[in-house]
């Protein structure tokens, strides 16, 4: 991960989504996180929409959110 030219990762809704009951998603969000800390990179969740999710990815070692959690969708105007 050191030789791509990136500083953030972010992780999927589909993965961010399984996360609470299935094995092998909270393994790879687990790996992604660890690997992001040791090539000194920071991690993002898609689609974060309580707190406990929040609780779980902090957890785990993501960095940042988005997704209801943290704001919600607003209408465009044109």
């Amino acid at each position: 991960m050191n030789e791509f030219p990136v500083n953030i990762i972010k992780i999927s809704s589909a993965l961010i989504k399984k996360l609470p009951n299935n094995n092998k998603a909270y393994n790879t969000v687990t790996s992604i996180c660890a690997n992001a800390t040791l090539a000194n990179q920071r991690v993002i969740a898609k689609s974060v929409d309580d707190e406990n999710m929040v609780n779980l990815l902090n957890e785990l070692g993501v960095d940042f959110v988005q997704g209801n959690y943290s704001a919600y969708p607003e209408e465009l105007y044109f």
